[in-house]
């Protein structure tokens, strides 16, 4: 009998949803490029009722652009986030 390993994924759907907007983020323009293709600005997506996302998007977008991440590093940081969770024990 063989005995699989069973991984715990301990991250959530929103914050893996938070790196994804990070990488579509545009330095010079300071926006988000959705999903679905359209672009939002920090106040379009405050007047949709998302402050603290806005604030949370915009934010870990500068800083990881100042780092200059490519899509190497992103996909890693999406896998270490998802894998590791939050440890509040």
């Amino acid at each position: 009998m063989t005995i699989l390993p069973v991984l715990s994924l301990q991250g959530s759907i929103s914050g893996l949803s938070l790196l994804r907007l990070a990488d579509s983020y545009n330095v010079i323009a300071g926006t988000v490029k959705m999903a679905d293709g359209e672009v939002n600005t920090v106040q379009t997506l405050q007047y949709i009722g998302g402050d603290d996302l806005a604030a949370c998007v915009f934010q870990l977008s500068t800083s990881l652009a100042e780092l200059n991440t490519d899509n190497i590093e992103f996909a890693l940081l999406s896998a270490i986030y998802l894998y590791s969770g939050n440890d509040k024990d």
